[in-house]
């Protein structure tokens, strides 16, 4: 995690934030930007709010998303069958008309005595 002092965290972001509007540290420690033992900033006080705000939003935001969600399927599912890349008007592209496989039997099935049963 970086730890700047209010110096280098207004140098860094380019902003003209003062301890108040600023949420810091307990205790000392290095700074990062300019090396000295100071104070290190946490966060903004404004992200604090955005934080407790969220346990408010968090149910629409979930709400938002499953209908996100649900709206695409369709899309999402055509997007799947196409890429089967089998068309419906021809489930057999390969296949001629009225031509299907056959299967011939060899000599060994035609002379046995049993159906079903080959002695080899």
């Amino acid at each position: 995690m970086a730890e700047f002092c209010v110096a280098c965290w207004n140098n860094l972001f380019n902003t003209h934030d003062s301890e108040k509007r600023l949420i810091m540290s307990k205790n000392k420690t290095i700074c990062e930007g300019c090396k000295k033992i100071t104070y290190f900033v946490v966060t903004t006080k404004a992200a604090r709010w955005k934080r407790r705000l969220r346990f408010v939003l968090f149910p629409f935001v979930f709400l938002y998303e499953w209908v996100r969600f649900f709206m695409a399927l369709p899309r999402l599912l055509r997007e799947v069958r196409e890429k089967k890349s089998v068309s419906r008007s021809n489930p057999m592209p390969m296949a001629e008309v009225g031509s299907f496989p056959t299967r011939t039997e060899s000599e060994k099935e035609q002379s046995a005595s049993l159906y079903g049963r080959i002695d080899l």
